[in-house]
């Protein structure tokens, strides 16, 4: 029987799993390396900067991150069925300050989670398996092998997940270049619609 659902935020919630990555950088490029960026990203992630010093220079782009921001197709219904079952839903994403909040904000799904965990503010980020074991400690969570869902669009961060006893499902992001895919690994179950989670909880809680 699934007792929690750990969901993934960007590219499981949202629809869009690489804003600053994909869509910023693509604004950007001419004026700062790539490698320097992704060293801003690496260091926000995990709280060593903060959002401010992560967009320093680029500010006046920030209402075009805003407007990129929506739900998955599918993510609100789903949202809403599981909440309406009283199912313990967690959030847990690699993120840094500043936009987590903004994408929280706007999307509304504060009200749908128990507790959300972002790797900004823990220090810790997905795939380390200490990001789980903090993740479960602080909520309290003694896992049982199978009694807990863990959905991503980044099959890296599920092979932590699936060891640990989570069932897995991976909902492919369409992006090809994403290497966080490029492993080998199969989860328990591969979706191409996050409402698709629905009818496998339901298998799984008959």
């Amino acid at each position: 029987m699934i007792k929690a659902i750990f969901f993934d935020f960007e590219g499981v919630i949202t629809n869009n799993p690489m804003i600053l990555h994909k869509d910023l950088y693509k604004k950007i490029e001419n004026e700062i390396s790539f490698e320097e960026f992704d060293k801003r990203y690496s260091l926000a992630r995990i709280g060593k900067i903060k959002y401010a010093e992560f967009m320093k220079g680029f500010e006046k782009y920030e209402p075009y991150i805003f407007s990129l921001i929506k739900f998955r197709k599918g993510a609100k219904k789903t949202l809403n069925y599981f909440q309406s079952k009283k199912v313990p839903m967690i959030l847990a994403s690699n993120h840094i300050d500043g936009l987590a909040e903004m994408e929280v904000e706007k999307l509304g799904i504060g009200k749908y989670f128990n507790k959300m965990f972002f790797s900004h503010r823990m220090g810790l980020k997905k795939p380390e398996e200490s990001f789980f074991l903090e993740m479960l400690k602080e909520c309290g969570i003694i896992l049982k092998k199978n009694e807990m869902l863990f959905i991503d669009d980044a099959k890296r961060n599920l092979i932590v997940a699936k060891k640990l006893g989570f069932v897995t499902i991976y909902l492919p992001n369409g992006i090809e270049g994403d290497t966080r895919n490029k492993v080998e690994f199969k989860a328990d179950y591969e979706i191409n619609n996050i409402t698709e989670m629905i009818p496998i909880f339901e298998k799984l809680n008959k």
